[in-house]
């Protein structure tokens, strides 16, 4: 009578028992890849942030290089010979104006290679 009984409910034990475990082996690898999405997803933005900042350098190498160019093309020779109060502040404003350019130019492609780098 022990022996049926035992044999009766053993089966069903041992399926259940197996059924739990795959569950919870679905269970841990379900989390092992929600994380390895999250991994991705973070590598994704970081590509994103570096093509960004590559599209910046190319971008602002170019217009470095105009400013370079008008700057030191600008032709002195047509200047007035004997350059009054407001020519001479005028040329002063045009030169502060590209200069500044030139540095910010110079900050945003030396940090734009700094972020694709790092």
């Amino acid at each position: 009578f022990a022996h049926s009984l035992w044999s009766y409910n053993r089966e069903n034990w041992q399926w259940d028992w197996q059924v739990q475990q795959a569950c919870e082996f679905q269970r841990q690898n379900m989390a092992v890849s929600r994380y390895s999405l999250f991994r991705e997803d973070i590598r994704d933005l970081a590509a994103l942030t570096v093509n960004k900042m590559d599209s910046y350098l190319i971008v602002n190498t170019l217009k470095l290089g105009f400013i370079v160019t008008i700057f030191l093309n600008y032709d002195r020779t047509d200047a007035p010979q004997h350059p009054g109060y407001m020519e001479r502040q005028v040329t002063l404003l045009f030169s502060v104006c590209f200069l500044t350019a030139f540095l910010f130019l110079l900050i945003s492609i030396w940090l734009s290679m700094h972020a694709s780098i790092v």
